[in-house]
């Protein structure tokens, strides 16, 4: 239980300003009341070059609850092709997987009482 409640375990942070370099371009976005922030951006030429792998780096600016040098991530992100006329997004639960939650019950038991498995 105490493992399940660590996966589960966050604290959000509302209202803090991140700044995002993308592709040679700098965006600052804010956190919304659930921790979350959005950005949306052109997918040109020259942000999707020849690879379709990109390199993103995110650092919180401005916020008292979290220090600049531990709020740092570096990432690379999969960006689609200029011809790509649509793209779908999707959780494996119930698309992929088929997890057999039901109700309250059912989803309590998979949650809480079985063991977490990895697939890489």
């Amino acid at each position: 239980l105490l493992q399940t409640y660590q996966r589960f375990a966050s604290d959000e942070v509302v209202g803090v300003d991140v700044d995002i370099d993308f592709a040679g371009q700098r965006h600052l976005v804010t956190t919304d009341d659930e921790g979350y922030f959005h950005l949306e951006t052109a997918n040109t030429p020259d942000v999707r070059g020849s690879q379709p792998w990109q390199s993103i780096a995110m650092r919180i600016v401005g916020s008292s609850k979290i220090s600049p040098d531990e709020s740092a991530t570096f990432s690379k992100m999969l960006t689609p092709p200029k011809a790509a006329r649509f793209g779908i997004i999707s959780d494996i639960d119930d698309t992929v997987l088929h997890t057999g939650i039901t109700g309250l019950t059912a989803a309590a038991r998979l949650t809480f009482l079985h063991k977490v498995l990895f697939l890489c």
